[in-house]
């Protein structure tokens, strides 16, 4: 998938939530308020005008592709990323996920519709993470993606090597995340999941990059 291609699924995508908030905005009463954050069991625990929260999720996506189209010119290690491709793919695939997924929760709730936020969220969280997690240990050094340790970012082998223990992390928390969501389980259950996934998925990996890293380097005095 090029660059063209993706810039234009995120134009249109872009196109369609802002269209849909407006519909949506028109047809609610004018001073109804709307949930723009959720709290760790899915409840609403901030709220704001209907034509912020309507509005936010296409301008925050289109915010977001404008990082991932400026990405290849701002990364120190361009080398690095055009061969992390596919991680950088399906990064920008995930965040156009990410704010659809958003504008169908605030436009089905404005509507009426009951939706098990946490569960949705953890649904497409995994997906996301089993597509980046897929591509993590063919990745290469950068310094704005990736886990960017002291250690990695110094060690090419230590960067591998921990982002392929990451990527597996990753895969696998993902696939218990989507099965979690889909089967509905506990909010206490799937708190525990998520935080699982971080420590799992970033500290671990980032403890194994100095470890490899230290080894590494007593190895070389020796």
């Amino acid at each position: 998938m090029t660059n063209r291609h993706l810039t234009m699924a995120s134009i249109v995508t872009v196109i369609l939530l802002l269209v849909a908030g407006c519909w949506t905005a028109l047809s609610l009463p004018g001073d109804m308020a709307l949930p723009t954050h959720w709290d760790a069991r899915g409840r609403p625990d901030q709220f704001s005008s209907k034509w912020v929260a309507l509005l936010v999720p296409g301008i925050g996506t289109a915010l977001a592709t404008l990082f991932f189209l400026a990405l290849p010119g701002i990364e120190p290690r361009a080398g690095g990323l055009e061969r992390s491709r596919g991680l950088y793919v399906w990064g920008w695939v995930s965040m156009l996920m990410a704010g659809a997924t958003v504008q169908a929760i605030v436009i089905l709730g404005a509507l009426g519709r009951e939706i098990p936020v946490l569960h949705v969220f953890a649904t497409v969280l995994g997906l996301s993470l089993c597509l980046a997690g897929n591509q993590m240990g063919k990745s290469r050094s950068m310094y704005l993606i990736g886990i960017r340790t002291p250690w990695t970012l110094v060690d090419e082998d230590v960067w591998s090597k921990t982002h392929r223990l990451a990527g597996k992390f990753l895969v696998a928390s993902g696939l218990v995340l989507v099965a979690a969501g889909l089967m509905r389980v506990s909010a206490d259950i799937m708190t525990g999941l998520l935080l699982a996934t971080l420590v799992l998925g970033l500290l671990v990996p980032s403890a194994y990059s100095y470890a490899l890293w230290k080894r590494k380097n007593q190895d070389s005095v020796r």
